[in-house]
């Protein structure tokens, strides 16, 4: 097996895990994946001779995984705006290096030019010019995609000889056309993106052939215009980020349906059953015997007796008097701890995974624009309900832990006061309540988390991608 052939081989499974990580929503570990396979099959390309007809053939699945990383990775970019470079009209001095080497390292493998108008001569040599610029200061760069108009089509043969030049050092030229883009822009994928509203096109016509500026691009003039430039976040950050998105992708397609699932079968098993409600209660009696009571010597008209004060040694006795009764103590309702036990982690486990969607939807929202907002409107509603559900489960949290705080003082009236039966009826009553209240909090979430599964997934592409890249500049 020659040495090509080896490296194809090797990207073969690499790939195929790229496209299984696509598909269970992994984008940051496919795109990773997807690299590592285009870099392999880079290097085989590289070894075999231009023009065989296995090269062709590898050409063309290797520029279906370029296009599939660009449309990733433009979908999936994360930014941190830094820097925006104003151009006054008829200055000079923005040449593409100035703007652009800062953007070029050793990390630098592929570059993403989105240009609807690469169209004139003069605009095909600024492409040009950009390519040669980057080659030089990027010494790993493999892949190079432009993502141009329609009209652009007329330079197919030009864009080929582009790419036999760039081949020759070792840099792959991928170019697609599309009738609907009008943003431009460019992203490195070492996590540079460069936002500008002429793309490559800022500089004006030359005012004659023999004149400064007509070779040097530093002494040509500008039109007025605003670069800008964003840089990668902070690694860890990133990380952060990656990892939050890919639990909370996880939660939305996996753990919310379990959840409905699992309340489901809680609410219609015999725990939650009506027909266990007089299981449910305890014996009025509560464990708290009713006294005799003694009104005194009532055979004559004279007062009951004092009772002898007693001298206590208090030099013997410290502390606080603990009192308690004949019967021992005053247990909880047992069943109900029991299914209390049963629900609270399921409410917990409710809190902290709707607060991680909520993060998500909340990264997800784009920066603050005029116009486009029909995705942002989504975003907002969805992370609305999201936050509905976090509020309700916590609230249903409280409302536990008050419960025995409620009982308890309830059961110390019963205490002082044992011949009153309406105390006594009240725990019965509350005891009753809590159980509905145990169901209706199930049910409440049953329902709550069926209802956000739907809602996100029936809009899932516009939460995640809620501006159409492909509008973004139309007024």
């Amino acid at each position: 097996m020659s040495a090509p052939e080896k490296l194809v081989k090797k990207a073969g499974p690499i790939l195929c895990d790229a496209v299984n990580d696509e598909k269970v929503g992994k984008i940051s570990r496919a795109i990773i994946r997807y690299k590592q396979g285009i870099e392999l099959i880079a290097q085989a390309m590289r070894i075999m001779p231009l023009g065989s007809a296995d090269r062709d053939k590898i050409m063309k699945n290797f520029a279906i995984y370029v296009r599939k990383v660009a449309d990733l990775e433009y979908l999936n970019k994360t930014e941190t705006e830094v820097d925006q470079y104003k151009i006054a009209a008829n200055s000079t001095g923005h040449s593409y290096q100035r703007i652009f080497t800062r953007c070029c390292d050793a990390q630098l493998r592929m570059v993403h030019i989105q240009d609807a108008y690469i169209i004139a001569h003069h605009q095909l040599l600024n492409f040009v010019r950009f390519c040669e610029l980057i080659i030089p200061l990027s010494v790993n760069l493999l892949v190079i995609t432009l993502k141009t108009g329609e009209d652009a089509r007329k330079n197919l043969p030009d864009f080929d000889e582009l790419a036999r030049s760039l081949e020759k050092r070792g840099v792959t030229l991928q170019v697609d056309f599309s009738s609907t883009i009008h943003d431009r822009e460019i992203i490195f994928d070492n996590g540079w993106v460069v936002k500008s509203g002429r793309g490559l096109d800022y500089f004006k016509p030359p005012e004659g052939k023999y004149v400064l500026g007509a070779c040097d691009m530093n002494q040509h003039s500008s039109d007025k215009m605003t670069k800008k430039q964003a840089q990668p976040e902070n690694k860890e950050l990133s990380d952060y980020k990656q990892r939050l998105f890919a639990d909370a992708e996880k939660i939305v397609k996996e753990e919310f349906p379990r959840k409905v699932i699992e309340f489901d079968a809680l609410l219609r098993s015999p725990k939650l059953s009506y027909d266990r409600l007089a299981e449910i209660l305890p014996d009025k009696s509560l464990n708290i015997p009713v006294p005799d009571v003694e009104n005194g010597n009532t055979d004559n008209d004279e007062p009951a007796a004092k009772r002898t004060k007693v001298d206590n040694d208090s030099k013997t006795k410290t502390g606080a008097p603990v009192f308690a009764f004949t019967s021992g103590t005053v247990p909880c309702n047992e069943n109900l701890a029991q299914l209390m036990d049963l629900v609270r982690p399921k409410l917990r486990d409710a809190v902290e995974q709707c607060n991680t969607v909520k993060m998500w939807i909340t990264l997800l929202i784009p920066r603050i624009e005029d116009g486009n907002n029909f995705g942002v409107g989504i975003q907002e509603e969805t992370l609305s309900e999201v936050r509905n559900v976090e509020s309700e489960a916590a609230s249903f949290l409280d409302q536990m832990s008050r419960y025995f705080t409620t009982r308890g003082k309830l059961i110390t009236k019963i205490a002082k006061y044992p011949h009153v039966d309406d105390y006594r009826r009240a725990i019965l009553d509350m005891d009753e309540k809590q159980f509905i209240n145990i169901r209706l909090v199930v049910l409440e979430m049953r329902n709550h988390f069926s209802t956000l599964h739907d809602m996100i997934m029936k809009n899932y592409e516009k939460i995640k991608v809620p501006r159409n890249s492909n509008t973004e500049h139309l007024y």
